[in-house]
């Protein structure tokens, strides 16, 4: 099981991946709307209301562990987590993490997933062996959960 945990972000804010997870930016490509952890944002907000998703999740594939992988690799994880998100018959589109200027990581592609619950995003996460995932709902900020101890 998957639960949300309050973060002591004066420990953590010295772990430069987790600066690097908290400074992304998170783009839904088809909307254009960009998604920052722990801020509101109204566009996104009507845009999960006006389609109905009360709870989504922005989980990839990319760089397990967050260890560099070729694109080629990259591009192979993520087809089997679009294949799973295709089984779970769910509303699923293209993101992008999009890593703070300067920063040695590059965007890594991503999916928003609409209408998923927290447990099944997190088996997700988990499975494709990542630190964290971005999850949330229109009546609450995007939060990152973190599937592994950092």
């Amino acid at each position: 099981m998957c639960t949300i945990q309050p973060i002591n972000m004066k420990r953590y804010c010295k772990d430069k991946i987790v600066l690097a997870y908290w400074n992304t930016t998170y783009r839904l490509v088809g909307q254009g709307i960009d998604v920052l952890i722990a801020k509101k944002n109204d566009t996104f907000i009507e845009f999960l209301i006006s389609h109905n998703f009360h709870s989504w999740a922005i989980i990839t594939a990319w760089n397990p562990g967050s260890e560099v992988f070729p694109s080629l690799s990259n591009e192979l994880f993520n087809e089997s987590l679009k294949n799973e998100l295709e089984e779970l018959s769910c509303f699923y589109d293209k993101a992008l993490g999009i890593p703070k200027e300067g920063s040695a990581w590059v965007a890594e592609v991503s999916f928003f997933v609409a209408d998923i619950s927290i447990d099944e995003a997190c088996v997700l996460g988990k499975k494709y062996n990542q630190n964290a995932i971005v999850y949330g709902s229109h009546s609450c900020l995007p939060s990152l959960i973190w599937l592994k101890g950092i």
